[in-house]
């Protein structure tokens, strides 16, 4: 009952819902990791989309965990650790970005054999986490935006850690949606020209968020 008591006291409802909500907006405004999920289910399968979905979430607690220590304080008085995390965060955008339109060009329509041939559960995680780390999006909100519903005085670490699962929960719920559907859809996703365009779409996500993050200003 204390525990409840506490948690109660650190995170209010008047703080709950409004961080619902916005988690919510969030979590369904397209972006690169919608985009990599959809790919993926598409293409892989539901199970290869869920272990980058793995891989997305395990890139939103970094984030929030970064948060609590204080990294958002540290970038927002440092111009120097600001400009390393956007040209860092840059970079490996444009490196998805031209991974998914080298793919555009290279793809015939798969074999049986091809299909069952899935990217390796490592690749699968480690796209999804540095794809989430490296989105301008997560970055502000976690860093910018989250510490405004930690009210003063509560734990700033535990805290971030409740707001992080309803985060997590949110993120689970929609893109779980949207890879049973694609995959539901493989055999649209599967002709050549829907999947040249759907790896172009892609690359082009991952290259206009690149753009917004090497021009995001403190």
């Amino acid at each position: 009952m204390a525990g409840i008591c506490h948690a109660e006291r650190v995170l209010p409802w008047n703080v709950l819902w409004p961080f619902i909500i916005a988690s919510c907006l969030i979590t369904i405004s397209p972006g690169p990791a919608m985009a990599l999920i959809i790919r993926h289910s598409a293409v892989h399968g539901v199970r290869s989309a869920l272990i980058v979905l793995a891989g997305v979430e395990a890139g939103v607690l970094a984030w929030v965990l970064f948060a609590g220590i204080g990294v958002a304080g540290l970038v927002a008085a440092s111009p120097t650790a600001f400009l390393v995390l956007k040209v860092a965060g840059a970079i490996v955008l444009v490196w998805l970005g031209f991974g998914a339109w080298r793919s555009s060009f290279k793809y015939q329509v798969p074999t049986e054999g091809e299909l069952a041939d899935l990217p390796s559960s490592a690749k699968a995680f480690g796209t999804g986490a540095v794809t989430n780390l490296a989105n301008p999006k997560a970055m502000v909100f976690c860093l910018a935006f989250l510490p405004q519903f930690i009210p003063v005085g509560a734990p700033v670490l535990a805290t971030s850690a409740q707001l992080a699962v309803i985060l997590v929960i949110s993120d689970v719920l929609f893109f779980v949606t949207i890879a049973v559907v694609a995959h539901r859809a493989k055999a649209f996703f599967a002709k050549r020209r829907v999947r040249k365009t759907l790896d172009r779409v892609t690359g082009t996500v991952f290259f206009g968020l690149a753009a917004r993050m090497a021009t995001l200003a403190r």
